[in-house]
């Protein structure tokens, strides 16, 4: 069905009479188009003694001219509709006897001169504009807001890190101190065998205890370079968190 089509919106729009007619429309209504020209469908009837059906027209609601007659077909088409107006459509269907059943609900459509098509269109474009317009704005608001949110998270945490730093400066500097003990107290423990290990050098002149005293410097040696370079670690951090 083209775009001009007029399609009722309701499904069982009225009982038949004592005859048994039913009549369905069953599309929904254009309600306006470019076209001057408005096309009725509808579902077929099923009684065994239809004769047909009336379309009726007319520019009121309710207030229909005489109506067209158009045998068993279940659509009709109104050409050359007068532009500017509504237009309102209703059936019914008749029987061999003449019986007619109750009109269907009523559809319209309407019909639109170039007149008003053309400032239609331009309201349109403006309602377009206006939107897009709204819509940037709306966009970027939500941008300032997200920017303003992602902020205020940034300076939470640097307040948060800047809390913090003397609380890890400390801990890390009583880990230096720590250190620094422990080193000292091992280099007092490691000479007090060196000198012990010399006394015994010199009052027994053995060859063995020279030995013992080099293995022990060469350990203490590298036990005060792996210290060291703990202590360096820390006061890399220390100056990381100054």
């Amino acid at each position: 069905m083209s775009s001009d089509s007029v399609w009722p919106t309701f499904r069982k729009v009225f009982v038949a009479s004592a005859f048994g007619v039913c009549v369905f429309l069953t599309s929904n209504c254009v309600h306006a188009a470019t076209s001057n020209s408005a096309t009725l469908q509808w579902a077929a009837n099923k009684e065994t003694d239809l004769a047909g059906y009336r379309v009726y027209h007319g520019t009121t609601s309710g207030n229909y001219g005489s109506p067209q007659t158009t045998g068993k077909t279940t659509s009709y088409e109104y050409p050359n509709l007068e532009s500017n107006k509504t237009h309102y459509f209703s059936v019914t269907a008749f029987d061999n006897s003449g019986n007619e059943s109750p009109p269907s609900l009523e559809v319209s459509k309407e019909i639109i001169g170039p007149e008003q098509l053309a400032e239609a269109a331009r309201l349109a474009g403006e309602q377009r504009v206006a939107e897009a317009a709204k819509l940037a704005e709306s966009l970027s608001l939500n941008d300032k807001k997200k920017l303003d949110k992602l902020e205020l998270q940034r300076q939470r945490e640097l307040a948060k890190l800047e809390l913090q730093r003397p609380q890890k400066l400390n801990k890390l500097e009583l880990q230096r101190q720590k250190i620094l003990a422990k080193l000292e107290k091992w280099e007092t423990k490691q000479k007090e065998k060196i000198a012990k290990i010399d006394q015994k050098t010199t009052e027994y002149r053995d060859i063995k205890f020279p030995q013992k005293r080099q293995q022990e410097l060469v350990k203490l040696e590298q036990w005060e370079r792996k210290q060291g370079e703990k202590i360096a670690k820390i006061d890399q951090k220390i100056s990381e968190f100054s």
